[in-house]
């Protein structure tokens, strides 16, 4: 009976301790989520043309980043999470590289079509 007893005690500080783990991790989720809201309430406010579309992007990569750190901080294995923002994040960065190269190239069309000329001769 003791060794019963000794199981459930340990089982009950284990509890006990991770409690204010959870309570802080979830405040932390609860800050961020407010925090991508305020951020995408700054970016309505301005004059920008795209400034609905930045803001979705903004407040879903800020609460995004939130629970991810929330959930890493209560002991869940986040890995996965983490690799699909990397991948994301690179696959963003590769579109936004490709817009801008091709936006140059039309609004350069006229120069690159005169050096192209010199530079055959």
């Amino acid at each position: 009976m003791l060794i019963k007893l000794q199981v459930l005690s340990s089982f009950a500080a284990l509890l006990v301790a991770w409690i204010p783990v959870v309570a802080a991790s979830i405040l932390f989720i609860v800050l961020g989520l407010l925090f991508a809201r305020y951020l995408g309430n700054k970016i309505l406010a301005t004059d920008y043309k795209f400034k609905k579309s930045i803001q979705i992007i903004v407040e879903v990569i800020v609460a995004y980043i939130a629970i991810v750190l929330g959930l890493q901080n209560m002991g869940f294995r986040v890995d996965i999470l983490l690799d699909a923002f990397r991948i994301a994040f690179t696959a963003f960065v590769i579109v936004a590289a490709i817009v801008f190269g091709i936006s140059f190239a039309m609004a350069y069309k006229k120069e690159i079509q005169d050096f192209a000329r010199a530079f055959k001769r």
